[in-house]
């Protein structure tokens, strides 16, 4: 007995040097499951393609759209009235050359006015053809330009999905490039948990993991680690996994993630 005795107590002091032997005091525990949440694995924003005051917002937080759904539009009026100025400039030029190609039949003018085929006449109505030509080639680029930046204003949804944020409302001045929705595929989804990246050896895209829906007890769910992101000053990581199992977890369900 006196020996088991002297033995138990060398094997305490040792378990104790051994948890103090980083600045002689005991290592914080590690937790074996870390909270996570299951997230879209997909998910983007919607930008306006113009900018202008926006004239109505289509969609909601929650709300469900289909590819090519206008969700947000920019009032048009600034562009159609564009359009309409290209249109005027650019009928204005083509009269222009209709006229200036009646004086250019230079085979039915000459016996009545030879003085119109002087050459410094034909030199002023080749410049004034060229000039015209321009006037039409601006108005029409500007009508182009118009045209799809009219169309442009109303924005819509690239592709199926599940409405996360709104980032506008009604009467809000935006410029192009500025973002209107997110977006994300409730149809693909992986769990997101944020870990002690030193924490947990081995932790790399293809590692398995124990995937274990909140409030609800019995064997993990399988999962495997597929994405992970940077490290911040914390030395945090979020880690997204797979679950390889057909299981039903709704999108934004609380789970713990253990790594064996």
């Amino acid at each position: 007995m006196f020996r088991f005795h002297r033995q138990s107590v060398c094997l305490i002091a040792i378990l104790s040097l051994s948890a103090c032997a980083a600045g002689g005091r005991p290592s914080a525990a590690v937790p074996t499951a870390w909270p996570g949440e299951v997230r879209a694995a997909v998910r983007w924003t919607a930008r306006f393609a113009v900018g202008g005051q926006v004239r109505e917002v289509l969609v909601a937080p929650g709300g469900r759209v289909i590819a090519d759904q206008v969700i947000a539009v920019v009032d048009p009026a600034p562009y159609e009235a564009a359009l309409a100025d290209a249109a005027d400039d650019l009928g204005a030029a083509e009269r222009r050359l209709a006229e200036i190609g009646n004086y250019m039949r230079t085979d039915e003018l000459r016996a009545f006015s030879p003085s119109v085929t002087a050459d410094e006449s034909m030199a002023a109505l080749r410049t004034a053809v060229l000039e015209a030509e321009i006037v039409r080639a601006d108005a029409g680029t500007r009508a182009r330009f118009a045209t799809l930046s009219r169309d442009a204003a109303a924005l819509r949804a690239p592709a199926r999905g599940r409405i996360a944020r709104v980032a506008v409302q009604t009467g809000d001045i935006v410029r192009a490039g500025d973002p209107a929705v997110e977006v994300e595929d409730d149809a693909r989804l992986e769990v997101v948990a944020s870990v002690s990246c030193r924490a947990v050896p081995g932790l790399r895209p293809g590692r398995r993991a124990g995937v274990s829906p909140v409030g609800a007890p019995g064997v993990p769910l399988h999962g495997l680690v597929h994405r992970i992101g940077p490290v911040d000053r914390d030395g945090r990581c979020d880690v997204a996994l797979a679950v390889v199992e057909r299981a039903f977890l709704p999108l934004g369900s609380q789970v713990f993630v253990a790594f064996p």
